[in-house]
């Protein structure tokens, strides 16, 4: 995908991005549901496996897994690294994450 310039290499040292935003909204149409929160759990889990410190990769990651819980601790663990008045946000966030999923338990 480098050669023919769909992906280049990111600011991370095992990140990579998509040239344009359409390449990756059209591979991600590709996928089911359940093929995404795969994809997101694995790359979460190879973070986690390398050791490295990217607790809002981690979150993101958890987040599209579906494991809202997991992506709450990693919100909190980023939040601590922002200044003061973006930690607030954070919180809400997390809470608002946490009821969301709540509310669709319920629902089941």
């Amino acid at each position: 995908m480098r050669a023919a310039q769909f992906v280049r290499s990111s600011g991370t040292e095992y990140g990579i991005e998509i040239y344009h935003d359409r390449i990756g909204e059209t591979i991600v149409s590709l996928l089911d549901d359940g093929e995404q929160r795969q994809i997101h759990r694995r790359l979460a889990q190879a973070i986690e496996a390398r050791g490295l410190d990217d607790p809002e990769s981690l979150y993101e990651d958890y987040r599209g897994a579906g494991e809202s819980d997991r992506a709450a601790s990693h919100a909190e663990a980023a939040a601590k690294r922002r200044p003061a008045p973006w930690r607030s946000i954070g919180r809400r966030s997390i809470s608002a994450g946490r009821s969301s999923q709540s509310v669709a338990q319920s629902d089941l």
